[in-house]
Formats: C-alpha cells, sequence, structure tokens
C-alpha cells in the first residue's frame, strides 16, 4: 500500500514541476517579447548596417554588349553555322 501512494505522489511531483516549468518558459517569452533591444544594441546594429549599404559591390557583372559581338562573330566565322 505504501509503494502505490509513494508513486503517485511521485508522479503527481513530476507532473507539477513539468507544468510550473512549462508556465514559467512560456511566461518568461511572452513578457520579453515585445521589448526593444538595448541603446547599445540599436547602435551596434545601425552601425552595422550603414558599413554595410556603404561597401562597394565587388561583383563584376561582364558587359553584356561585349558578349553578344563575341557571339556574333563566333557564329559567322564557324563554317556550318547560319
Amino acid at each position: 500500500m505504501k509503494s502505490k501512494s509513494l508513486h503517485k505522489m511521485l508522479l503527481t511531483t513530476v507532473a507539477a514541476l513539468s507544468f510550473f516549468s512549462f508556465v514559467f518558459v512560456n511566461g518568461h517569452a511572452y513578457c520579453n517579447f515585445g521589448k526593444p533591444l538595448t541603446k547599445t544594441e540599436l547602435l551596434e546594429k545601425q552601425i552595422a548596417k550603414e558599413e554595410e549599404e556603404e561597401k562597394p559591390s565587388n561583383i563584376r557583372l561582364p558587359d553584356v554588349t561585349v558578349l553578344e559581338k563575341l557571339l556574333k562573330l563566333a557564329h559567322r566565322f564557324v563554317p556550318g553555322s547560319n
């Protein structure tokens, strides 16, 4: 009889702790969801964003007109092409 009550008490304790931890985690997330960032975090993000915008693009795009002229010349001089 004593072991049955011990098992029930243990199961009840584990269920209660699980429930309270669930409530604590979700309540904490809900309370901190709408809080703004601190001033230093906002400034760091702004500075990083401005630095990204100021960096010139390092990707060089080929000139399409040059490629088109090369293709036309290749078609003209390759035998069998129309």
